[in-house]
This record gives structure tokens, sequence and C-alpha cells, in this order.
């Protein structure tokens, strides 16, 4: 199961080679390694997307690098990773196990009659931190007996 960029989520921004952190991404914002966490600024980029692909996009112009996964391909050739990291305490989002479960059960509903999932559900859904079983998938064959996520479907973000 490959690993995703998710929108409400907290990574760092690191060079495997040595590990050290150039940056963070908060709910879509980058900084640089070093500054306070942002509230409105000052920032250095947004995630984006650009050419139907998903870009760290520099507020001085340019793009850092491009999304694969939660790879970053910059210009110059260099693979940089993204690394998931806890949430702030104090970030508001679907965190009751059992309602998400609930919004998750209603959007495969939707999906399998053959309607729109709404907006609102999407984003809710998108920023809860809960992931998918990575052995189960919440695949309903497998996901009763799954000893990873014990029959739910999904797993804590980290």
């Amino acid at each position: 199961m490959t690993l995703t960029y998710k929108d409400a989520a907290c990574y760092e921004l690191f060079r495997p080679a040595d590990g050290v952190v150039l940056g963070r991404i908060r709910r879509g914002v980058y900084q640089v390694a070093g500054e306070a966490p942002c509230t409105l600024q000052p920032y250095t980029g947004t995630v984006c997307e650009l050419d139907g692909r998903l870009a760290i996009k520099l507020r001085s112009a340019g793009v850092l690098g491009y999304l694969d996964g939660l790879q970053v391909m910059t210009d110059e050739g260099e693979c940089l990773q993204l690394r998931q990291v806890r949430r702030p305490a104090d970030w508001r989002s679907l965190d009751d196990p059992d309602a998400y479960r609930a919004f998750r059960d209603f959007a495969m509903f939707l999906e399998e009659s053959g309607q729109a999932r709404p907006r609102p559900l999407e984003l809710k859904l998108a920023a809860a931190p809960f992931d998918p079983c990575p052995e189960c998938n919440d695949h309903y064959g497998f996901a009763e007996d799954c000893p990873r996520c014990s029959g739910r479907g999904f797993v804590p973000e980290i």
C-alpha cells in the first residue's frame, strides 16, 4: 500500500541521505526549518496542484519540487522525503473512531449506490487522523479478522 499525501496532516521535509530536516508542512502550508509554526505569515510556500500534479509552490516564485507519494523530486533531481508527524493536540478533527467508522460507511454506501459523495463529507474524512489499515485496507472480507486494526478497517495515522 503506497502512502499518499494528506492535506490535513503534518509533515517534516527531510533529505534522506543525511536526515537533515529542511522544513515542515502543516495543513498544506510549507515553512523552512527553524521558523516558528505559522498561523498566517510568514510562510515559505504551499502544496497545490500544478499541471495535474501536487507540488510545493514557493511564495517567492518557482517550485521546490513535485510530490510522488511522500517523495518530493526537485528540479535539480534531488529526492527529498516527507515524514508524517503528530498533529498538534489542539487541532479539531473527526477523532472519534466510532464516528469516523459511521462517516466512512456512509461514504461507501453512497459510492456503491452510484451517488456522488458530498464535499463536506469528503473533507471530514480527509481531515480525520486515521488511515486505511495497511494490512486489510478496510476490505469487507478481511477486516473482521485483521489483527492490525482489530476489525475496524482503519488505524491511527501515526
